[in-house]
């Protein structure tokens, strides 16, 4: 390349400050969401052997192979892509919008994951009654209708600056916050109801003490996760590590130990299978236990 050329491109690739900073802490922040992912599958790695690898097929198990590597590929993919196509801007506006609907997908993907998981427990907590059954249906198809206008709008109503970061010019991202937050309370709420359900066995009591804290703490979690994501994007604008790396990482882990943490319950559910059952107590369906 001649020197002159070279020189032009430099100078038009070389990022000031403010740009070479947030650069700087969006790689390695994204590299802190990988890392999670594997920390946590380290510390699960006994634990994941046992529960879903030496398991035969049930579909939690699936479930919880897609979380986690799915989240994990996809979280190894963003970070290539922000080391080496991302990180010499300006970078047309055709490549942001790619790579925004590519994080949003990822990230409504894994939101959708774990809210299947969380109205499964629900609907097993029901008793796998038709009329809570075809509650949660409605309510996880309304918020994933909620979800698909977000991305399909995105040429819009989105504007990007030099590294793709990315600020909203509508209230869509409002609605969805919302939306998310009507999923979680009829999750919480219809887990709740049946609170007194562990008063009739032992087994049900601690069936039901699991789903109230690990409810609890996905309830939590993830309306704090979006409760900072969201007023963020309006005010300041979507940086990729704040909005889609990190919260796609924890909602894999959440996803993760959720699914572990019922399959763990297996051995307090079913002691002794020659002993009589109480008729009162929840039978776990298939879909939450190693058949």
């Amino acid at each position: 390349m001649p020197v002159n050329h070279a020189s032009v491109r430099d100078s038009a690739m070389t990022p000031n400050g403010e740009i070479a900073q947030a650069l700087y802490v969006q790689e390695w922040s994204t590299l802190g969401a990988v890392v999670i992912i594997i920390w946590d599958m380290l510390l699960l790695f006994n634990d994941e052997y046992i529960h879903i690898w030496r398991a035969p097929s049930f579909t939690l198990k699936w479930i919880y192979i897609f979380a986690r590597y799915f989240a994990l590929l996809f979280q190894l993919t963003s970070y290539y892509i922000i080391t080496h196509i991302l990180s010499q801007p300006p970078i047309s506006e055709s490549v942001c919008f790619v790579w925004i609907f590519m994080q949003t997908a990822g990230t409504l993907i894994m939101l959708a994951v774990i809210e299947g998981v969380l109205m499964l427990r629900v609907y097993a907590l029901h008793s796998q009654d038709a009329a809570a059954g075809w509650l949660l249906v409605a309510v996880f198809l309304v918020q994933r209708a909620i979800a698909v206008v977000l991305p399909v709008r995105i040429p819009e109503y989105v504007r990007f600056d030099e590294i793709c970061r990315a600020k909203y010019e509508t209230g869509d991202v409002v609605i969805f916050g919302v939306a998310l937050l009507v999923t979680q309370v009829v999750i919480w709420t219809m887990t709740f109801k049946k609170r007194n359900v562990r008063k009739e066995s032992r087994s049900n009591s601690r069936f039901v003490r699991l789903l109230l804290r690990d409810g609890a703490w996905a309830f939590g979690g993830i309306i704090a996760l979006y409760s900072v994501t969201v007023p963020y994007s309006l005010l300041v604008g979507i940086s990729s590590h704040v909005a889609f790396s990190w919260p796609i990482s924890l909602l894999s882990i959440v996803t993760c130990r959720i699914i572990i943490n019922m399959q763990g319950l297996k051995e307090a559910v079913i002691v002794n299978q020659s002993a009589p059952r109480d008729p009162n107590e929840i039978e776990l369906p298939e879909f939450l236990r190693e058949p």
